[in-house]
């Protein structure tokens, strides 16, 4: 037996052993049986070559680099498939032929097409990752079986005109998905087979629109708003590819009445409103809505009025002298949206600022001199970015000295309880970019149409990728700022002396009293140092100019408002999060 094949065999019983039919869950057990000491150096190569496939992330959404690392860190990453070397290459066409049908065989040919760009390859995996959709289908546990005949139908698609077999098996797939089983399908599995269909030219439109039309109905009756939200955005894109207006509108239609009912049944309050904001927005594209948006909009008001005491506290008291023990004990063996709901408000928490305030003023009266004499703050550079007034009133505390002890909490909270409570988050629950959107779409704190972007950059910090991170987030949370601002009715713009108009700037944003009802003082005081005050963070003005170096984005400062920002994401759901009740989020 070639060394090949004797790794195949042990990836065949590695897979045959797990509960499980995913990557994920075989590369651990095959690095393993790297270490097994019988094994020769020929065989322990192969078999890590497949432990390193088997731990690519997919991102499927991806076409052009599907696969990227499990981890990535300051110090480097996991790997990817352009790390293989050509001699790994060729010794992996040939332990391939030996796998068994599986997920891990339908990557390895995968992988082989992307570095070779063989289309055999690529047809092997098409294949490969059909059967296993059709091997592995579950309507209740679906999300396996859509993304491996996703990748199937993103790969066939880049054929479809010289091997349109291979496009039309994977189609005809999903399609008889979708006919077979939306009657009874509680999950997402229909819709996401439409979705894929429509977006890649379905010539069944019209059928696909009356599936989600039902579907949709089917789930407002059984009182799902969110999964009859879906149907009807389907349905209207299934309309407006059938150019069918009077179909675009009545979707359109059902669909805001769809969010108004949601709102309603949320019983009050700032996602509420949202809701009904939503509701209201989608009656916009519907010709001779005016009156029913006047209505939707007055219950909108009433759901404002009620929502300015949601933005409260959600803390976990925690023992610095031990917090990452205590992060451990918080955050592990939790399940997935436990982890979520214990890393944004479980493992650490907001200062309290106006203790802050009393323990500068006591030091301040202890060590009266400590005040007397004024600083200059200097950038990387030497040169003056801040300076900081001495005063003789005894007791006087400036915001350099409040945000000095701001700082030390900040500090503590991340070396003791945000990275070692992101790591066991990262390695306990390896968290997609799909299902970071299924918790930035339709948030209340963000802006409609950043959604994907918001996911992106709190996906980049959880990889602590926090140089693409910060810039992403910096100015989004600026613009969710703004947008919480204007769902409370407030004006966001100003009309300067050239007649122009002008977005609220993020100084103005952040000393609106509504600002302050909303999120407290605590979180206003926390932004103000993190954002804008020089003699701090000024993360603000360092990443709209391009003035911070790697340092900067790994700085405390830096990774603490991150996780504040991943905070205030999953705030309005804070409730839902809680609640032993919701199974799914």
């Amino acid at each position: 037996m070639t060394a090949n094949e004797r790794a195949a065999n042990i990836a065949d019983d590695v897979i045959v052993q797990s509960d499980r039919y995913d990557c994920d869950y075989y590369q651990g057990d095959l690095r393993q049986r790297c270490d097994d000491e019988a094994l020769t150096e020929n065989e322990r190569a192969c078999l890590k070559t497949l432990a390193a496939i088997a731990s690519y992330h997919s991102k499927y959404e991806d076409a052009g680099s599907p696969y990227g690392p499990l981890i990535q860190t300051a110090d480097g990453r996991s790997p990817i498939p352009s790390d293989m070397v050509e001699d790994e290459l060729q010794e992996l066409k040939t332990t391939v032929q030996y796998l068994n049908p599986s997920v891990l065989r339908a990557r390895v040919f995968d992988v082989l097409w992307l570095r070779s760009r063989d289309p055999k390859h690529a047809w092997t995996a098409i294949q490969e990752f059909l059967t296993c959709a059709k091997t592995h289908f579950d309507i209740e546990h679906w999300t396996y079986c859509a993304e491996y005949a996703e990748r199937a139908l993103r790969l066939a698609a880049l054929f479809r005109r010289k091997e349109a077999k291979y496009f039309k098996s994977v189609y005809n797939l999903l399609l008889s998905w979708v006919r077979d089983y939306s009657a009874e399908d509680k999950k997402f599995l229909t819709a996401r087979s439409i979705s894929l269909l429509l977006d890649f030219g379905s010539d069944d439109t019209d059928e696909l629109l009356s599936i989600a039309k039902e579907s949709a109905e089917r789930a407002e009756n059984e009182g799902d708003f969110h999964r009859a939200e879906e149907y009807w955005k389907l349905a209207v894109q299934a309309a407006r590819k059938s150019k069918n207006e009077d179909e675009v509108n009545q979707a359109q239609a059902s669909l805001a009445e769809t969010l108004a009912s949601n709102a309603r049944n949320l019983g009050g309050g700032m996602s509420a409103a949202h809701w009904m904001q939503q509701a209201v927005e989608a009656y916009k594209a519907v010709p001779g809505s005016k009156k029913r948006r006047d209505e939707l909009y007055g219950e909108l008001l009433e759901f404002q009025a009620q929502s300015l005491n949601e933005m409260g506290k959600f803390e976990t008291p925690i023992d610095m002298s031990s917090c990452i023990a205590q992060t451990v004990e918080t955050i592990s063996g939790k399940t997935f949206r436990e982890a979520l709901f214990a890393f944004a408000f479980g493992v650490t928490k907001v200062p309290d600022y106006k203790s802050l305030e009393k323990q500068a003023e006591e030091l301040a009266h202890r060590f009266p001199l400590s005040q007397l004499f004024g600083a200059v703050h200097l950038d990387g550079e030497g040169k003056v970015i801040a300076k900081s007034g001495g005063s003789f009133e005894t007791g006087a505390v400036t915001n350099h000295n409040l945000y000095r002890y701001a700082a030390l909490e900040h500090q503590v909270s991340v070396a003791g309880c945000i990275l070692p409570a992101a790591d066991i988050l990262r390695v306990e629950h390896p968290i997609s970019l799909t299902e970071l959107e299924s918790l930035t779409a339709n948030n209340p704190f963000i802006a409609p149409s950043q959604q994907r972007m918001w996911a992106q950059g709190l996906i980049a910090g959880l990889n602590e990728d926090y140089e693409i991170a910060l810039p992403i987030i910096v100015p989004l949370l600026e613009n969710s700022l703004r947008h919480v601002l204007k769902s409370f009715g407030e004006r966001v713009s100003t009309l300067n002396t050239h007649g122009v108009q002008e977005e609220l700037r993020i100084t103005a944003i952040l000393d609106h009293e509504t600002t302050l009802e909303v999120f407290g003082y605590d979180l206003v005081m926390d932004l103000k140092g993190l954002l804008l005050e020089r003699t701090y963070g000024n993360l603000r003005n360092k990443v709209a100019h391009g003035l911070g170096v790697t340092g900067t984005y790994y700085s405390a400062t830096a990774i603490y408002l991150w996780w504040l920002c991943f905070r205030l994401v999953l705030t309005p759901y804070a409730k839902q999060l809680s609640s032993p009740e919701t199974t799914e989020i």
